[in-house]
């Protein structure tokens, strides 16, 4: 967090000098942008701290003071090349994810130290060193079943009371048409 946030200071301060020269390259001072979180994610690992939560502190606070230092078309393009970006690592992660269950349930592991002939026991028997059984095989599909089960129950147990509390304190209420798209989102 703290390398998040003294990345994010001296940046806003130097884009805050800045600012009346990059009025007019907007590519430049989107390039700082991510320039400057890509400096705190290094900075953070190379300091033995974590990198991804140094980056999304850069992140939140590049949001809320960076955007004022730069023109708005280079607000714009940082919006829009954000929301690309972040679609596309959705895409990448669920992708992984599905290949990697189709990958595990017709994978067979055969030990590469084992005689040819006993391809087939050491095929079947799990060793001591494949983890536990959930890890690999049809056990994981149980396991991804259950867990997909169990966090779309706990979205339409969790959901609903916090539409409810949200529509205290909200002038915009959100209606049970809208909880409903929440919770099966």
């Amino acid at each position: 967090i703290a390398v998040g946030t003294i990345v994010s200071a001296t940046s806003a301060l130097l884009l805050k000098q800045l600012r009346h020269e990059l009025r007019h390259h907007a590519p430049f001072a989107l390039s700082l942008l991510f320039l400057f979180a890509y400096v705190s994610f290094c900075a953070a690992e190379a300091v033995g701290c974590s990198g991804i939560l140094a980056l999304f502190i850069t992140g939140v606070l590049e949001s809320h003071y960076h955007v004022t230092s730069i023109s708005p078309s280079a607000r714009d393009a940082a919006a829009v090349a954000l929301k690309a970006a972040a679609h596309l690592c959705e895409a990448a992660i669920f992708a992984y994810i599905g290949l990697d269950l189709i990958d595990s349930l017709g994978a067979e592991e055969v030990d590469a130290d084992a005689p040819p002939d006993n391809a087939a026991a050491t095929a079947t028997a799990p060793s001591a060193e494949s983890g536990p059984a959930i890890a690999t095989g049809p056990g994981r599909a149980g396991f991804v079943a259950f867990s997909v089960a169990l966090v779309l129950l706990a979205r339409l147990l969790v959901v609903p009371p916090l539409c409810m509390l949200a529509n205290r304190f909200r002038s915009r209420r959100i209606d049970s048409k809208m909880g409903a798209a929440l919770v099966c989102a």
